[in-house]
């Protein structure tokens, strides 16, 4: 197993993490008028908007919430040494991921973020994080019907 540190300038980490906003719905990925003769989305999570930014869980299967004072941290134990910590990072090999059911996990990479109250673990295609408020229509290609 390997972990490695994911650099941007939407997740800053000082020892610990931007506070956790809220959730982000994936009925906010929808722009205005592209779901017309679809059922609603269930309103299940797809992203984080946090004090710093958001991030959005692009093609995720599983999401876990930890709070940070039960969290092991034993992902630090992994990484290379003299990394720089950056609050997200990837697992790659991952037991967890391993874990689960592999039939629609085959794209699917394991990802950690470190918030300052809690840690969130992911599996999902890739991370897409931002600057500000979270708005579907500033970014349509995040959009669940974009064309």
């Amino acid at each position: 197993m390997k972990v490695q540190p994911i650099t941007t300038p939407h997740f800053g980490y000082d020892g610990r993490g931007p506070s956790l906003v809220r959730w982000i719905h994936d009925r906010e990925r929808v722009l205005p008028g592209t779901d017309k003769g679809r059922a609603p989305l269930p309103g299940g999570i797809t992203g984080a908007q946090h004090n710093e930014g958001w991030v959005i869980f692009q093609g995720l299967q599983v999401v876990q919430t930890v709070p940070e004072e039960v969290h092991s941290y034993w992902f630090f134990e992994v990484l290379p040494d003299d990394t720089k910590h950056t609050g997200a990072y990837e697992v790659t090999d991952s037991a967890w991921k391993a874990s689960f059911d592999q039939q629609h996990l085959a794209d699917q990479r394991h990802f950690i973020l470190v918030f300052y109250d809690e840690l969130v673990e992911v599996l999902c295609s890739e991370l897409v994080f931002g600057a500000g408020e979270f708005r579907i229509a500033d970014h349509p290609k995040l959009s669940y019907y974009a064309s």
